[in-house]
């Protein structure tokens, strides 16, 4: 085996000139490793603040699940008391009926002996007593019921209806000028035997501009007007028809 040269063997120079290339590359990996632990604590640093972000998100987050749950509650009461709030109104709305179908029929009862006389002539400065008198001669003489018989009904109170309007008028006025002039006259019949007497001598007044009514509330005149129409078509189809109080009936 030949023998190394010596001319093979590393001198001193380059001895040295290694050492140093690999202290170079030493301090270089120092720098990327300062580098590295810089960006380590960089690393750390945001994962810590991240942390914080999380944990006031989580925190804002269960804050506003619990305002929302809670809203969601008082939603939730809302709509039952409004719920509540519905069938209360409704109930009151039935008691309301139920009342004002009960006050229409106390106000009937006690109109129950009760007669409107239209289109009777009202003289100047006509008190009650006078008008009392001006009735009873009606029903006398055109209702054909025997004096006698008038002179004994008691009446409970006689009036006319609703404000006095202006008699003055002309000659030539026409009939229906002359019922406006006229008030009504109401009377209250002690007794529904003498009330009935009265009425049922009513149709002595066909033909004539006078008439006699029952009275009634005005609810239930109103829906009297509506029947009477119903009467009147049913009629015409060759039906019997009538009213009683509020109640249509057909046969």
């Amino acid at each position: 085996m030949a023998g190394r040269s010596c001319h093979d063997e590393p001198t001193n120079s380059d001895i040295v000139a290694m050492l140093g290339r690999i202290d170079l590359k030493l301090k270089d990996m120092d720098k990327s490793l300062k580098r590295i632990e810089s960006l380590e604590k960089k690393v750390d640093n945001f994962d810590k603040e991240l942390k914080k972000v999380w944990l006031h998100l989580d925190k804002f987050t269960n804050e506003i699940s619990d305002k929302v749950n809670r809203v969601e509650h008082k939603v939730d009461s809302v709509d039952i008391e409004l719920e509540g709030a519905r069938r209360r109104i409704a109930d009151l709305e039935r008691d309301k009926d139920k009342l004002k179908e009960d006050i229409t029929y106390v106000q009937s009862q006690s109109m129950r002996n009760n007669l409107i006389f239209g289109n009777i002539p009202e003289v100047q400065d006509e008190t009650p007593a006078k008008t009392e008198q001006i009735l009873r001669e009606f029903i006398v003489s055109n209702l054909k019921v025997t004096k006698e018989e008038v002179d004994g009904m008691r009446l409970e109170r006689v009036h006319r209806m609703g404000q006095k309007q202006n008699q003055s008028a002309g000659q030539g006025s026409t009939r229906e000028e002359n019922n406006q002039r006229h008030r009504s006259i109401v009377c209250k019949f002690c007794f529904f035997g003498d009330r009935e007497k009265v009425r049922g001598n009513s149709k002595n007044l066909k033909g004539s501009q006078f008439y006699v009514t029952e009275q009634f509330p005005q609810e239930v005149a109103a829906k009297r007007r509506r029947l009477f129409k119903r009467v009147k078509e049913e009629k015409q189809a060759g039906r019997r028809a009538w009213v009683s109080y509020d109640t249509l009936y057909i046969v």
